[in-house]
């Protein structure tokens, strides 16, 4: 059985940058930008070791709690129980 041949599939469409711009801008409307992103995409450097273990701690809190296993998110998480103290390191 063959199947159902949709003519709108088959049709090749030209878009032109118009038509792309058009479509942007329909997606971003009613969206306010941040003034300050919440979030910051970095790489960072780690000992081999201490990344197997961040990486073997976010995989048993994903284990424990549900959801996906984050290095990020354990690393905010420390950085915030130690707020005070890293903190207090900038005073001197």
């Amino acid at each position: 059985m063959a199947l159902p041949f949709h003519s709108d599939l088959a049709t090749p469409r030209i878009v032109n940058s118009a038509t792309l711009s058009l479509m942007t801008n329909r997606r971003s409307v009613g969206k306010s930008k941040p003034t300050q992103p919440s979030h910051r995409t970095t790489g960072i450097n780690l000992p081999f070791q201490t990344w197997v273990l961040l990486n073997k701690v976010a995989f048993e809190r994903c284990k424990r709690n549900g959801g996906r296993a984050s290095v990020s998110a354990l690393l905010v998480d420390l950085v915030h129980r130690h707020q005070k103290e890293l903190e207090r390191e900038l005073v001197g």
